[in-house]
């Protein structure tokens, strides 16, 4: 039926225009890399854990602790505990998604 395929195609649009709401711009990436660099989490190039500052730079998202941990657990791709460069730079991505209220 024509208007079924209407409704699913406008919500597979809606869809792909939700998960395009996340894609950081290359200035937002150029951002958060300085910012992580400032902390000087980067400068062994080794994973960074919560003690050694990671949680701390997140915090300053202002974000609730509940969406801090999920953005942890989804940036931790290995469940090491620990936050890689790229992992790192994933959470900072999501935290300013979810401060810009993306769900």
């Amino acid at each position: 039926d024509v208007q079924a395929q209407d409704a699913g195609s406008d919500g597979v649009g809606a869809r792909a225009q939700d998960i395009m709401a996340w894609q950081p711009s290359a200035e937002e990436l150029n951002g958060y890399q300085d910012f992580i660099a400032q902390a000087g989490l980067l400068e062994s190039g080794r994973p960074v854990g919560a003690e050694e500052g990671a949680r701390e730079l997140l915090e300053q998202s202002g974000l609730p602790t509940a969406d801090l941990l999920q953005i942890w657990h989804l940036s931790d791709a290995d469940a090491d505990g620990r936050l890689a460069p790229g992992e790192l730079l994933c959470a900072m991505v999501l935290a300013g998604g979810r401060r810009r209220g993306l769900p």
